[in-house]
């Protein structure tokens, strides 16, 4: 094999192993810390799940201009009632407060009661960007 077919051959491999490295850095997706709040973390993922109805309910109202205004109003508000649950987790853990298991149960049995059958709660729930596990 002459030398420069050698030489072609070692370029390729080259190229394809940092193909390949960008290809598995890129598929590594990481959740950004948007805020700590004492311990707790409010993540992008977090962020997008709460704010996504909202957003879809902004763009069926506005365009333009005021579509801008009011997704900007609405992400700082989304951001403050984060902000506030996790302060109110963050003083609920500091006093050792214990979750009522039937509580969360009957408020859960509340929220399907507003919806015709299960298939619709759990449509609303991932419309909302949640399911029933995270409540």
């Amino acid at each position: 094999m002459s030398a420069a077919k050698r030489s072609l051959i070692g370029m390729v491999a080259v190229i394809g192993v940092l193909l390949s490295a960008y290809m598995i850095a890129g598929a590594l997706v990481v959740d950004k810390v948007l805020v700590v709040v004492n311990d707790e973390v409010i993540t992008q993922r977090e962020f997008d799940r709460a704010f996504i109805s909202i957003k879809k309910n902004i763009e069926s109202r506005y365009s333009g201009v005021e579509l801008d205004e009011q997704l900007d109003a609405a992400e700082e508000n989304v951001l403050d009632e984060l902000i506030k649950t996790k302060l109110a987790v963050s003083v609920a853990k500091k006093e050792k407060l214990e979750i009522d298991e039937a509580e969360v149960k009957r408020r859960v049995g509340t929220l399907r009661s507003y919806y015709k059958d299960e298939g619709d709660f759990l449509r609303s729930l991932s419309d909302k960007g949640t399911n029933l596990t995270e409540l």
